[in-house]
């Protein structure tokens, strides 16, 4: 059949209904594996202006004390809300999963304390860490890239980004931001570094010109970084991970 989208929908399959696709011989040995929605889920679905995110930061009317004078919604009503789903906690998200990771192969993480966006979107916005793919996607991959996890440290303000298969921190103080970006033809040994820099920092904008900053709800000030570069790109270039 041929199906005309009258309106803009969005199409999805459901895992469950799979089971329903096979020969009934096969439904005995069809199983499924459950991860949570930190590990797995954090999709960019609504904007910040969207119906959805301005709804967050209402609240029941018998709660308004003045019309002129609005109620911001308190953590517990912020709490039974649904996930907001937008680019600010995408990448927040991104961001955990990756932490998360780092705490369980033994490295000493902090975390900084949550901040609010536009539409009441709350986030922990650091430490900011991205592991491109070619360096690693999972514990097995990246216990290889943090062979001493113990000696490394990040603080909660930090952001560490790297690319490149042949990476390896060995042992590492992280005290602002860090990006180490490396072709598949060279490699990259982090040892005994000690970095302490102004990093870059979020600044809440949510009434920016750039809709990529707006969506967010904040644009980045990169102020400074620690710039580990093995590519073919010339300096004129910058850095590619930029």
């Amino acid at each position: 059949k041929t199906f005309l989208l009258k309106e803009p929908e969005r199409l999805q399959s459901r895992i469950q209904d799979f089971v329903h696709m096979l020969p009934s011989s096969l439904h005995e040995r069809v199983g499924f594996t459950t991860v949570g929605t930190e590990a797995a889920f954090s999709p960019v679905v609504h904007s910040v202006a969207s119906d959805m995110i301005q709804s967050r930061q209402r609240v029941p009317e018998a709660a308004q004390t003045s019309v002129d004078a609005p109620i911001e919604p308190s953590q517990s009503t912020l709490d039974r809300l649904p996930p907001p789903y937008t680019a600010a906690s995408a990448e927040a998200d991104q961001s955990a999963l990756a932490r998360k990771f780092l705490e369980l192969l033994g490295c000493h993480i902090e975390t900084a304390d949550p901040v609010t966006y536009s539409g009441g979107i709350q986030v922990v916005p650091g430490p900011t860490i991205i592991f491109k793919a070619n360096f690693g996607t999972c514990l097995t991959e990246l216990r290889k890239k943090f062979p001493n996890p113990e000696k490394v440290h990040i603080s909660a303000r930090s952001t560490l980004i790297i690319r490149g298969d042949n990476v390896v921190v060995e042992s590492l103080d992280l005290d602002g931001c860090m990006l180490i970006d490396c072709d598949e033809t060279k490699s990259v040994k982090v040892q005994n570094q000690v970095i302490c820099n102004k990093g870059w920092e979020r600044v809440k904008d949510p009434y920016a010109s750039e809709a990529v900053h707006r969506m967010r709800g904040y644009h980045l000030n990169r102020k400074d970084a620690e710039i580990i570069e093995m590519t073919g790109h010339s300096q004129s270039d910058g850095c590619a991970i930029m």
